[in-house]
Formats: structure tokens, C-alpha cells, sequence
């Protein structure tokens, strides 16, 4: 075990000056800094730790460029786009295969391998509300005016809007690209209580976790990567789900997580509120806190089946989220192969 605290002080008194803020790290093998920042807003001073992450791991980084021209005129010589006949899941299945290759096989006809870029593809007037923003929160650290803490929020909500149409549209978009003349492949699957399976299959991407043993599989951990169109496509069933579950108040208060307008950060601030409460009635506060180990691949699937439908949600819905969790499939890549499908 290691101690870590700045050579200046932290801490300026009348007639002392102390370090009061320290550190504690345990096997850290990657070198680090700690300094003391003269910003002197109060008595102590905001102290900086950095950690040098520079480590390299098993996946090369490529920059790639599509020309999305070429892209849409691939698609227009590739795709019929005669009305489907859709009788039954296999041939959604068939569908949603046969457009998913035409999708892939036209981003790597118009893809090629490009020099890495800093360029961000964010709207001038987006790129400015940042900027402003920034400087307004530099001047509200600085000052504390309220009149500027309130213009700061403001510019806050100002963006998370943009940024929520913004990303709003480029679904609706990418979405609408599904239309045939007399419906969308997303209304088929609805209608047929059917996910394709080609969006159920993940590829597995193992990523070190710091200063751990590279040799040793438990040490990584599994990034899953879905089809963008299945995400897509699991926004829509979470929206709907969502107005099931809000209309119903079936979901309890004091969940905040993965729900809309609420964050763990509110949760916080629950607890500290219960706990503050406590202290101003004499009273002692005790709390218990899980963490389950890998919750999400123990889910029973058939006790939250059995949850929906006592929740009452839509058939259609549950019958669509019943072929979504079933016979999911994933496969291991690590730098150019690929493990067997399971």
C-alpha cells in the first residue's frame, strides 16, 4: 500500500500551510503525477492525480471513410424493392438476412481505409452552444453569480434538446430506409411477435482491465457488439414497453436507473437527503449494498416472462420480447478471427 500527496500544500491557514489531501493505491505498476493546483477560490486547493494509461491491446484501431453516394447507389442496383410476400417468421427471416447483406456488402464496396482525423461531425451552431457553455461554467466557478448559474443551465437543457432531436431524426431516418410500398419489415416482425435472428447474434470483443495478467481470460472483460439495426430496433420495443410500464405505475419510485428523465445521481441524492434527515433527528442510518455478478447473464428468463405478463403487458409486445431473448447467439473476435457461433 501506497500514500500519495502533493510536494506543495493543500491547505492555507493564517499563519500555516499543510497537505490535508492524500491518496491511497495498492499493486498500481503504471506510473502516475499528483500536484496541488494554485487556485486559491478558497482556503484549500484542488489537487490533480493523474494516472498515465498508455497500454495497447490486441485490436488494431482502423479510420475508415464511406462514401455514402456510392453506398446509396449500390443499394438502388442491389435491392428490389417490389412489395415483399411475407406469409410466416421464415420468411422474415429470409428478409431481414437477405437486407442485412445488401446493407454490409454496400458499406464495404463504399468503405476504404482512411488517414485518422480529429474532426467531429457536430453541427456549427452545436459546436458553438458548447463553446458558450463552457465559458459560462468557467465564469459560474469563478464568480458564483446565480444569474449566471441560472444562464448556464439554461444553455444545458438548450443542448441536451439538440442533442435528443439530433439523434431522434437519424433514427427516424435510418428507419424509414426499412419502408416497402405496403409496410416496413419492423411491422412485419411486430405483427409475427418475431425478432430475426440475424440481430440476435453479438460479436464478442475481450478488452484487458488494468494492470491485470494479459494471459488470462477472466482478466478481460466481454464487450458485446450488436447490429446497429438491432439497436434500432430495441429503442422501439423500450419505447413502447416504457409507456406500458409509466401509464401502469408499474415500475416503484424509488427506481432510478435506465429510466427516462432519472439517473443513479438522483438516487444519490436520495440517500444522502435520508441519510441527512437522520442526523438532524439523533437517529443512526444503515445500508446494505449488492453488486451481483454478471446480472444480466443470470436473468431467468422464464420468471421475467412470467413478470410481464402479470404486469399486463400487450401480447404482441411480450410475445416480442419473449423471440428477442430466446436463441441469442454470440461469437468471440480477437484481432482478424473469429470463434464458432454459440
Amino acid at each position: 500500500m501506497e500514500i500519495l500527496a502533493p510536494t506543495c500544500p493543500t491547505r492555507f491557514g493564517f499563519n500555516s500551510a499543510t497537505i490535508l489531501v492524500l491518496a491511497v493505491i495498492k499493486d498500481f505498476i503504471l506510473p502516475f503525477s499528483i500536484i496541488s493546483l494554485p487556485e486559491l477560490y478558497s482556503d484549500h486547493n484542488p489537487v490533480k492525480l493523474t494516472f498515465h494509461l498508455k497500454f495497447t491491446t490486441l485490436h488494431n484501431r482502423v479510420t475508415t471513410h464511406t462514401d455514402w453516394t456510392k453506398f446509396q447507389n449500390y443499394l438502388k442496383n442491389q435491392i428490389d424493392y417490389r412489395p415483399l410476400k411475407i406469409n410466416s417468421k421464415t420468411d422474415i427471416e429470409v428478409a431481414v438476412e437477405k437486407f442485412t447483406k445488401n446493407l454490409q456488402d454496400a458499406h464495404r464496396f463504399a468503405t476504404k481505409t482512411a488517414k485518422k482525423s480529429t474532426a467531429t461531425d457536430i453541427q456549427q451552431n452545436f459546436k458553438d452552444l458548447i463553446k458558450t457553455r463552457n465559458k459560462t461554467k468557467k465564469a459560474w466557478q469563478t464568480l458564483r453569480n446565480p444569474l449566471i448559474e441560472t444562464e448556464l443551465n439554461r444553455i444545458e437543457k438548450l443542448i441536451k434538446k439538440l442533442d435528443k432531436n439530433s439523434r431522434q431524426e437519424v433514427q427516424t431516418e435510418e428507419i424509414e430506409a426499412l419502408n416497402i410500398e405496403d409496410g416496413t419489415l419492423w411491422r412485419k416482425a411486430k405483427d409475427n411477435a418475431c425478432f430475426p435472428k440475424a440481430w440476435k447474434s453479438a460479436g464478442v470483443v475481450p478488452i484487458l482491465k488494468l494492470g491485470k495478467d494479459p494471459t488470462q481470460p477472466e482478466n478481460c472483460r466481454p464487450i458485446s457488439l450488436l447490429s446497429t439495426l438491432s439497436k434500432l430496433i430495441e429503442n422501439f420495443i423500450l419505447e413502447k414497453l416504457n409507456v406500458h410500464l409509466v401509464k401502469n405505475k408499474i415500475l416503484c419510485p424509488e427506481q432510478f436507473g435506465i429510466r427516462k428523465s432519472l439517473t443513479t445521481t438522483h438516487q444519490l441524492l436520495r440517500v444522502v437527503a435520508y441519510i441527512t434527515n437522520g442526523f438532524e433527528k439523533g437517529e443512526c442510518t444503515g445500508a446494505v449494498f449488492l453488486d451481483v455478478q454478471k446480472a444480466f447473464d443470470r436473468v431467468w428468463i422464464q420468471g421475467l416472462i412470467h413478470k410481464l405478463i402479470r404486469s399486463k403487458t400487450p401480447p404482441h409486445l411480450l410475445q416480442l420480447l419473449k423471440s428477442y431473448l430466446e436463441e441469442r447467439k454470440f461469437a468471440v473476435k480477437i484481432g482478424n478471427s473469429i470463434s464458432e457461433g454459440k
